[in-house]
């Protein structure tokens, strides 16, 4: 049985509970969402923040790369965010309905963004591919 072996310790940057992590899909990269309603960009390697996304209207609880690792998306309480990954322009923001969004993911395709809710409702919703970023 391996032995376990911590990599990587990332600074705090979070004020409070850092609730949702994802790996980009090379692996190089790390996002963070937080209780302080924060959303953080990592470089693996080094651990410094590469960016600082615009701030949730609530805590974020699920943060996910698109299959092509173009797209950040993550949900908060009441809002659902979606950034360029590449530049930090924030390409969607929009609240769905449902109380208590807690989860999201992408298709395998991209095309699509699923979120399930504490109200026990899952929506599927269009990603839709931005051709201006609304900030």
């Amino acid at each position: 049985m391996a032995t376990e072996q911590k990599v990587r310790n990332f600074a705090r940057r979070h004020a409070g509970t850092a609730l949702s992590v994802a790996f980009s899909p090379d692996g190089k990269q790390l996002a963070s969402g937080g209780g302080d309603w924060n959303l953080y960009l990592w470089d693996v390697a080094t651990g410094q923040i590469v960016r600082r996304f615009a701030e949730h209207l609530d805590a974020i609880r699920s943060v996910v790369f698109s299959p092509d690792g173009t797209l950040l998306a993550s949900i908060g309480g009441i809002d659902m965010r979606l950034f360029d990954v590449a530049t930090g322009q924030e390409w969607y923001d929009h609240f769905y309905g449902h109380v208590g969004a807690r989860s999201l993911v992408f298709s395998p395709d991209g095309t699509q963004l699923a979120s399930g809710s504490a109200d026990g409702r899952c929506v599927i919703m269009s990603s839709m591919t931005p051709r201006h970023p609304i900030r």
